[in-house]
């Protein structure tokens, strides 16, 4: 078991798993950025105790970490009770918890000579954000591997993901000359800040559009909904629709229409322009949105 000195907050961890994953799986808001010893965002101080390190010669510590005790927490394990000195960082707690289970190859699908779409299947529904990544155990491959995933959440547990051949990279190699359908895998995760943040483009996006109050505007492919609701503070008594094909951006528009008390004049759903939907018949909207 892992305390944390000055902040009263306790987690465990297991003999196989990181000091990182391990707090990030409990909740606790561990700062880190590569989760693969590069950065050295994740250091910390062991006070009482022993951990082992798993990279002894990673970059990021320094002569003088080393002298303080300091480890990487990704490359860290517990081999006995301890007490650490780090800074929790709320934000640092992830929006989904990172789990380890089991999966099943379900297709290799050659994109180009280089790339190929890896479909995994799981048994529990799949949640993370746009952006996050995870990590996969690969058979007979030493170390774990980060790649991306390339759909969106789904009930259906499926995982999907774009990987390009590395030369001399053992793990593309295997996906690419080993691999099987129906082998099986692990996955741990998902992890990463990359999520989807809004930038000035959303803001002046909204500013160009000419509506004036009573007027109905379609934001199509709308996302956090951070151009439909710039658009309803800027013009009173406006009503807004956002539509988006990723239900999660959808939750989470309209999350924060509700924090900023717009639900009254915008709404947000999960919809396809591309199929007719009641809302988008002619003369449904005074204005149409989009960012490209």
């Amino acid at each position: 078991r892992i305390h944390i000195q000055d902040a009263e907050s306790d987690f465990d961890c297991a003999a196989d798993d990181t000091v990182l994953r391990a707090a990030l799986r409990a909740g606790i808001g561990f700062p880190y950025e590569c989760n693969v010893g590069s950065c050295g965002s994740c250091r910390f101080q062991v006070i009482e105790g022993e951990v082992e390190d798993l990279w002894p010669e990673a970059p990021s510590l320094s002569p003088r970490d080393l002298k303080k005790n300091r480890h990487l927490a990704c490359q860290s394990r517990a081999v006995a009770d301890c007490v650490i000195k780090m800074r929790p960082d709320p934000s640092a707690v992830l929006p989904h918890l990172p789990t380890r289970f089991a999966v099943t190859l379900e297709g290799l699908r050659p994109l180009t000579h280089d790339l190929v779409e890896v479909s995994l299947r799981g048994t529990e529904p799949v949640q993370f954000v746009p952006g996050q990544y995870a990590l996969l155990a690969l058979p007979g491959v030493t170390g774990l591997r980060a790649f991306s995933m390339s759909n969106i959440a789904n009930d259906d547990g499926l995982w999907t993901f774009i990987i390009k051949r590395l030369p001399g990279g053992a793990g593309s190699a295997w996906l690419f000359e080993q691999a099987k359908v129906g082998s099986q895998l692990h996955i741990d995760g998902p992890y990463g800040h990359a999520g989807y943040r809004a930038a000035i483009d959303p803001v002046l996006l909204a500013a160009s559009v000419p509506a004036v109050p009573g007027e109905r505007v379609l934001d199509v492919g709308c996302g956090t909904g951070a151009a439909a609701l710039c658009l309803a503070t800027r013009v009173p008594e406006l009503h807004v629709v956002g539509i988006d094909i990723q239900s999660p951006l959808i939750e989470l528009a309209t999350e924060i229409a509700d924090q900023n008390g717009l639900l009254d004049r915008v709404s947000f759903e999960t919809q396809n322009i591309l199929n007719s939907a009641p809302q988008c018949l002619p003369n449904s909207f005074e204005h149409v949105m989009a960012n490209p």
